[in-house]
């Protein structure tokens, strides 16, 4: 009997050790793991050695070491294609990137006035860099025509470069299309490269010393306001020069209040051409009183195609007229061009304000917004968001696909990575002062081979400047930006060009800037507007005005593609 007992407690035992090693699993190192769930998606069970008995303690499998990651040679063009980096134990910065992410780099540099020529002899060997980036958007039909290029979804770059793909979202804001140029067929193939200079309008800029001398204390807003302050500027004279109100650059804060003629306009997913609208009637009637009585200058016409008053052969966004008190406003380049004094004592805070300052010490100067017109039409419109496009190679493969955007990322997520492939060393090649501001420690007199641009830094492999560290280190010129020129920004045509570009496109432009001058000057009355609309919608400008809808359709339909 004391036997059969004995029998049942062993057998009970030996089951209730089948039970607990059925519940659990041994783990490669040698602790106990619960059992997967049967009803759950089966995963890779993880290796162990087999028991020699119950009794015994489990054996771990080897298991192989992580995959060393293997090197790469990655052929490049950044941002920077035209100064050479030299290769060697001096290119530190370059040295650096290989170092850190498995690459071997192949820097690859043109002369600049040969860029698109060097790299179109290239098209036929099918030898293109595995990444590069090329000045404007005209060769992207003929990389993906001739099949020169891979695919580079948009998904991916949203997965694999996550920091990136937020920073062209955010810089994204103000131009819709912006993430659409480098697709084709419903796939992208270029890496679209953020300007966000290009998410601001262009300043407009008063002479509020000359508002506050004549009694009106706030900066004009609405087109009468406008009006009202410059015929009382005008009338006063303050400098004793016949001042007048505004020269052409001027106009484009004008320009806005009604249909700007330089751009077609959208409404309701519908394009106008914006010469032939209506409400430029009234416009053309207002400037052609304002011309009569001195507010618009008499030799506004002389740039008008430009519309700028800047002299020739001289930096472009300088209002001559502005600093020589021969006007009372302009709309001539952006807020960093007329930025003022961070702190006292600062020299040159920007090239407007020391032009200034040197034709007209005592002179000050404020922000304004564009008019606002009778209709509440308001704003002037900003240049695309996506300047460039980056491509990579059809012989780009998956895994050095993802090793460069694995960089990219890095330089767009890590901010003194980007700092070093920017600027090299801090306290060495660049630095802070008191301020805040960035510094260039770099001299003439280095050698070459000294140079951070020749060290590999200076964009020699950026391919994607991030927004969000590029405005914190200019973080005083960001902040002026974005108290006044963010505001009434109209965003520009999803199109860089239309078919009719090389046939209507002058002729048309030509006609209306002609109309427009005759007007205003009085040569012609505005009553022949009509008649003027016809002219050139029988000239081109409906078959024109047809080819943008499409292209701007077309665009439209290209949104489904971007990702949230």
């Amino acid at each position: 009997m004391k036997i059969k007992k004995l029998l049942v407690v062993l057998l009970v035992a030996v089951m209730s050790l089948g039970l607990l090693a059925a519940c659990q699993s041994t783990g490669t190192d040698g602790t106990t793991q619960p059992k997967a769930d049967p009803t759950k998606a089966p995963t890779a069970a993880p290796t162990k050695a087999p028991t020699a008995a119950p009794t015994e303690a489990p054996t771990e499998a080897p298991t192989d070491p992580p995959a060393e990651k293997k090197t790469i040679k990655i052929s490049w063009i950044g941002f920077n294609w035209r100064m050479p980096v030299l290769p060697g134990p001096g290119a530190d910065i370059m040295n650096m990137l290989q170092e850190r992410f498995k690459v071997e780099l192949e820097p690859i540099f043109f002369p600049a006035a040969d860029f698109i020529t060097q790299l179109r002899m290239l098209y036929t060997s099918g030898d293109l860099p595995d990444i590069f980036r090329v000045p404007g958007m005209t060769e992207l039909a003929t990389l993906h025509k001739e099949e020169l290029i891979r695919e580079i979804p948009l998904e991916s770059i949203k997965e694999l470069a996550p920091e990136m793909w937020a920073d062209m979202k955010r810089n994204a804001a103000s131009d819709p299309f912006a993430l659409t140029k480098g697709i084709i067929d419903g796939k992208n193939w270029g890496i679209p490269n953020m300007n966000v200079d290009a998410t601001y309008r262009e300043v407009v800029v008063w002479r509020d010393d000359w508002l506050k001398e004549v009694g009106i204390t706030k900066i004009p807003e609405t087109i009468a306001e406008f009006e009202d302050a410059l015929y009382k500027i005008v009338q006063a004279d303050p400098q004793g020069t016949d001042t007048n109100g505004l020269h052409c650059s001027g106009l484009k804060a004008i320009y806005g209040a009604y249909r700007d003629p330089q751009f077609f306009f959208v409404e309701n997913g519908k394009l106008g051409n914006g010469p032939t609208d209506p409400l430029n009637k009234e416009m053309l009637t207002m400037l052609a009183k304002w011309y009569k009585d001195g507010i618009l200058a008499k030799d506004f016409d002389e740039q008008f195609a430009a519309m700028t008053e800047n002299e020739p052969g001289t930096y472009w966004p300088l209002s001559q007229v502005f600093h020589r008190g021969k006007v009372a406003m302009t709309a001539l380049g952006s807020s960093y061009h007329w930025e003022k004094p961070h702190y006292e004592g600062q020299e040159n805070p920007s090239v407007n304000y020391t032009a200034l300052k040197t034709e007209n010490p005592d002179a000050t100067y404020e922000f304004g917004v564009p008019a606002k017109g009778p209709t509440g039409n308001q704003g002037m419109t900003v240049y695309s968001a996506t300047s460039t496009l980056s491509y990579m190679s059809h012989k780009v493969d998956q895994e050095k696909f993802e090793r460069i955007l694995e960089m990219m990322e890095a330089m767009c997520a890590d901010e003194e990575l980007y700092t070093k492939v920017l600027w090299a060393n801090k306290g060495e090649d660049w630095d802070l002062d008191d301020h805040g501001f960035v510094i260039n420690l770099v001299k003439d007199d280095w050698p070459d081979e000294k140079k951070p641009t020749s060290r590999g830094a200076n964009f020699a492999f950026v391919n994607y400047n991030a927004m969000k560290f590029h405005k914190k280190y200019l973080s005083h010129r960001y902040a002026i930006s974005d108290k006044y020129t963010a505001n009434f920004c109209v965003a520009p045509m999803p199109f860089a060009s239309l078919p009719s570009d090389g046939t209507t496109r002058q002729a048309l432009d030509d006609m209306w800037r002609e109309f427009y001058v005759e007007v205003i000057k009085g040569d012609k009355s505005v009553d022949e507007f009509d008649a003027f609309v016809q002219r050139y919608n029988d000239a081109g400008g409906l078959d024109r005005l047809a080819e943008a809808q499409e292209a701007y359709d077309a665009a439209d339909s290209l949104l489904q593609y971007v990702p949230n």
